[in-house]
């Protein structure tokens, strides 16, 4: 009892601290490179919430889920999109050739909260980036709370001007009504599919995820990519894009804005 109670007062004292850093602005987002698989380069980034907790150690803010959503109804969603924002017109203004995108990730509660949808239209109508260079991704998951509110609150989001891209998809429930109903642009492979023992069932369920989201005209991202064994099979199935340590690790603004300033110059070489 005694271990179980110290365990208890420390999640809620992890709870306390993560709640005063969101509503202190004290999450950064950190960027990991999507690289493109026909080109050769980087395309875009995946804005990831970081926060770094009173040891001083940054933490992925998305596996404090354990401590049962501590999240919800905090500023979490404005400041990553505030954040990832000001770094793709940073990059803009600085790189406009490399046509970055930026995704940051919304829960299904974020698309419920005026002041999100609000703030993403300012964002977009500032014009400081090409439309759609601001992308949204959304799980799945949200379709099963209220499919029908959770359709039109992905279509008012998309209405004004940002992506969307489905994310997660193929774990958990993955929802063929939620796919054939969301004007996304692009689906992201979940980890646990990329990640499977290579088998010949593996390979046709990801060739045939493949052939119906390039069917509808989506983009394919496969997350998760921890090492270049399946990259060739990737490309070969039509994946346009990846994301995963194998190519990068999310990184801090400076430290993502040298990575383009590298990559930059790399090109200029090939012309």
């Amino acid at each position: 009892h005694a271990e179980m109670d110290a365990r208890l007062r420390d999640r809620a004292e992890l709870e306390a601290h993560l709640r005063d850093a969101i509503a202190d602005g004290q999450i950064l987002p950190y960027f990991q490179p999507v690289m493109s698989l026909c080109r050769s380069r980087i395309i875009g980034f995946e804005a990831l919430a970081r926060w770094r907790d009173p040891e001083g150690n940054l933490q992925p803010v998305s596996e404090l889920s354990h401590l049962g959503n501590p999240l919800a109804g905090a500023r979490l969603a404005l400041n990553m999109l505030e954040g990832a924002s000001t770094a793709l017109a940073r990059w803009h203004e600085k790189y406009e050739s490399l046509n970055l995108f930026v995704q940051v990730n919304l829960t299904g509660a974020d698309l419920f909260r005026g002041d999100v949808l609000e703030r993403v239209s300012s964002i977009v109508q500032s014009e400081l980036f090409p439309s759609n260079a601001l992308r949204v991704e959304l799980t799945e998951q949200m379709a099963f709370r209220d499919f029908d509110a959770g359709v039109a609150a992905a279509v008012a989001l998309q209405a004004s001007g940002v992506a969307l891209v489905l994310d997660d998809f193929g774990s958990g429930y993955s929802s063929l009504a939620w796919l054939a109903s969301i004007p996304a642009i692009g689906i992201k492979l979940d980890p646990q599919l990329t990640q499977l023992p290579v088998s010949p069932r593996t390979d046709s369920v990801l060739s045939g995820i493949a052939r119906l989201a390039r069917s509808l005209g989506m983009t394919i991202t496969a997350e998760g990519i921890e090492d270049f064994d399946r990259v060739q099979f990737l490309r070969g199935i039509g994946c346009d894009y990846v994301q995963g340590f194998a190519y990068a690790r999310p990184m801090s603004f400076d430290a993502a804005t040298k990575f383009l300033g590298s990559q930059k110059q790399l090109e200029e070489l090939k012309t």
